[in-house]
Parts: structure tokens; sequence; C-alpha cells
């Protein structure tokens, strides 16, 4: 006999009378906060900065309606393994924040933590079924949104408009003259370029397994492709690996060697390439914008090595790993605490014990890398709390990917991750809350595929 198995909050709502006035309230709510994740930059508050913006009050609201809504209609609560990963980042942030002393920076940097876990958490309880199927459009929604204000910005510079939806970087080695790097309101370039990027690949992979190329997605997918390139992020290495990646397993070619071997050299190359322009720029000899590109990007203005017509220069995320590294041998094992590299880098500049970049400010330092911040911040369990997660993300995705229905699902978010994972390397990724609503969209997944392939056992 067939068994019917409920997966969503959208099944509980058949067994009770009446419209669910409420789930459709929060089901709002969710995609409201998604769109606003990447609004991050409108206004800095004394004590706190940039860390409580638009989403936060947002989720206060959802918070307050999930709860509710959640206990009304009787949810049973289910387990998913990406909770083991996402509470065993947040235990260590937590322990390593008390042994490190629990100071106001440090406080704060745990209750970020403990946000981003709470909103994991509600989205994973409370989205609906219908939400889910339709994760691919909120995403590209809340890409499209942020993506026309980076464009917006950066022609309003371009016609010589000054705006705050773009950086103060006017020029970049080898490009010349770029006007500024779009960041529309989140909090930098390579935020929005990763908003961006997620968009354009799990957009591209549903359209792929809907074989959906319609003229409207087409239009959707170029606007997200301008967008990115007005973010001048280095970060559009990681694009091509990712596009890469869509193609090559939504065509299903991993069992022909002709194409399985060019793909995946191909990755290698785009990243190792990633990695040598993040820690090097080549520059032209003698270009005379490289005394404006060089104070804000480079450690030092004298070049390290020469090649032909180019000097190449060392840029300062290098020197931040070097710094990162310095913190985890004076903490080891368990780091600095988390959110005190900045104080860390901020004494051992003013000590003149390490020069991060020629001005040298102490309030413009970070770790500028997820896993060697990991390591400065939360030491060996912090690094290990990171790589676990990312390990139970891959094998969600895997189970995912084996009930046909949510393939093209899988794809994308797989690829995704894999390309966030890369991203890491040179960004800190861990507090960017459009990446924790997906983590939740991808547990819910995970634990419908276990549904489904009970129901087909039975």
């Amino acid at each position: 006999a067939n068994v019917e198995i409920k997966t969503s909050i959208d099944s509980k709502r058949e067994e009770s009378a009446g419209p669910d006035h409420l789930g459709r309230i929060v089901q709002i709510l969710l995609v409201a906060y998604l769109v606003a994740t990447p609004f991050q930059n409108i206004w800095d508050l004394p004590y706190v900065g940039h860390k409580i913006q638009p989403p936060e009050f947002i989720f206060i609201v959802l918070f307050f309606v999930a709860v509710p809504h959640f206990i009304r209609n009787r949810q049973k609560l289910w387990f998913s393994p990406i909770d083991v990963g996402v509470l065993g980042w947040l235990a260590v942030n937590i322990i390593v924040g008390l042994i490190a002393g629990l100071n106001f920076p440090i406080f704060l940097e745990l209750l970020g933590s403990l946000y981003l876990t709470l909103m994991y958490y509600v989205v994973r309880l409370t989205i609906s079924e219908n939400l889910v199927k339709k994760f691919p459009d909120c995403i590209a929604l809340t890409a499209m949104v942020s993506g026309l204000i980076g464009i917006v910005g950066w022609c309003l510079a371009a016609a010589g408009i000054e705006n705050n939806l773009i950086d103060a970087h006017v020029f970049l080695p080898l490009l010349g003259k770029i006007y500024g790097r779009a960041m529309a309101f989140t909090q930098g370039n390579n935020l929005l370029a990763h908003i961006l990027m997620m968009g354009i690949l799990i957009k591209a992979a549903d359209c792929w397994h809907k074989n959906e190329f319609s003229p409207r997605n087409l239009i959707v997918l170029g606007t997200l492709l301008i967008a990115f390139m007005v973010t001048f992020s280095k970060t559009g290495l990681i694009l091509l690996i990712g596009l890469i990646l869509v193609w090559y397993f939504s065509t299903n070619q991993r069992e022909n060697m002709f194409v399985r071997i060019p793909t995946w050299t191909t990755v290698l190359i785009l990243f190792l390439m990633y990695n040598f322009v993040a820690l090097f720029h080549p520059t032209w000899k003698d270009d005379p914008n490289l005394k404006t590109i060089s104070p804000g990007m480079h450690r030092s203005s004298t070049p390290i090595a020469s090649a032909g017509p180019f000097d190449i220069m060392v840029t300062r995320y290098g020197y931040q790993v070097v710094a990162c590294v310095m913190a985890f041998k004076e903490s080891f094992p368990w780091g600095i605490g988390p959110g005190e590299f900045k104080s860390y880098a901020s004494r051992i500049a003013k000590e003149g014990v390490f020069q991060f970049r020629q001005d040298n400010r102490p309030d413009r330092i970070w770790p500028h890398s997820t896993y060697f911040g990991g390591l400065a911040q939360l030491g060996v369990l912090g690094v290990l709390s990171i790589l676990v997660l990312w390990g139970l993300i891959g094998y969600g995705c895997r189970q995912i990917y084996q009930v046909e229905e949510y393939r093209g699902w899988a794809i994308g978010l797989a690829v995704s991750f894999f390309t966030t994972a890369i991203t890491a390397i040179f960004v800190d990724i861990m507090n960017f809350r459009h990446l924790w609503w997906l983590v939740a969209v991808l547990a819910v997944l995970w634990h419908y595929s276990r549904l489904k392939k009970i129901s087909h056992s039975t």
C-alpha cells in the first residue's frame, strides 16, 4: 500500500479548518527577510556599527510570528544531520569566547552567531513546501534587486555622479579606470558578487533541469551577469568554475572521460588563478595609476618581481593570512576569541610588529579568510567545526541528488556551496545571512528526500 507522508506545513494546513493566515504571513516574512539580506550598509549604529540592519528587524517580527505559527500547527520537530554542523559551530564559538574572556566585542560576535543559528532553525522549521519549490526564484529575486541597485550605482559613477553604491577603488591593476566597484547596499563588492553568483548558479541549474530557458529567464540571468561584471570581483574566476560545473552535472557528462578530464582540469586552473590573483597583482610597469591603487590594495609599493611588461605586487591578503597564523601560534589551541582579530591586528600594527598595508590603518584590518580567520579566532576546534559543516552540506547535496525531482535544485545548491567554499579562502563567509537561508533550505530538501525514500520502500 502507498503511504502518503506529509512533508510540509502545507500538508498540516489541509488537516485544519479554514485558511492559515498566520502561515501565509510567515512565508511572506521569510521571502522578505531573504530579499532584505543585501541591505547591510544602511546605517551605522552606536556600539554595534553595521551589525544591525533591516534584515534583523524583519527577523524579529518573523521570529515572534513563526513561534505561535509553529505551535498552532503542531509541527513535529525533526532532526537534520546538518544540525550537528550548525550547533557544533555555535558551541565552538561559545566555548572559545568564554575561554578568551567575554568582553563586549566577543559578546557581540556570539550574539551574531546565535542569531544566525536561530535564523537557520526558523527557516528550516517553518518554510512551506510551496516556498521550497520556489527558492530558485527567491534567490534570483534577491540577486536581481541588489544587482539592479549595483548597476544603477555604477552607471551614476560612470556619469560623474558620486554615490555610496560603489566603493572607492576608481582604478584597478591592468584594467585602469573602472569608476568604482559596485556593492549596492552590501558591505563590499565581494558580498554583492557572492549574492549574484548564488542567484546565477541556482537559477541556471533550475532552468537546465526544467529545460526552461525562456526569454524571461535569459533576461534575468543576463541582468545578473551584467551586475556581476560591474562588481569587478576576482570571484569572477569562481563564477566561471560554477557555470562549468552546472553545465557538467546538468548535461550528465560524468561518464564521458573526454569531457570529464578537461572539465576538472579547467576547474583546477581557474582555482589556481583565483588564488594567484588574490595574493599577487600583475601591474603595468610605470603605471601612472599605481600611486592611487597601491596604498589600499598592496602591502608595499615595491614589486617583488618583474615579468616582461609587468611588475608583480603582493596584495594585503597574503599578509593577513600570515597575521592569522601568528595569532593562532600565540593562542594555540583555542584561538584569540571570536571577533578579536581586529583588536589583535591593531595591536601588532601599532607595536610595529607587522605592517598590513601602506597606510596600516588598524580600523580597516580583517582576516578576509573563513579558514585562516577561523584558525586565528576559534583555534583548532573552529576550523574543524567549519570543515564538518561543509562536509555535511556536501553529503546532503549528494543525498538530494538521488531524488530525480530534486536533481536540479541539488546541482544548483551543490555548485553554489562548492564555489562558496573556494570563495571562503579569501572572504569571511560565515556571516553571510543569505547563505544560512540556503543551508536551511538544503536541510529541508534533505528531509524531504529521506521521507520520499521511506515512502517508496513501503
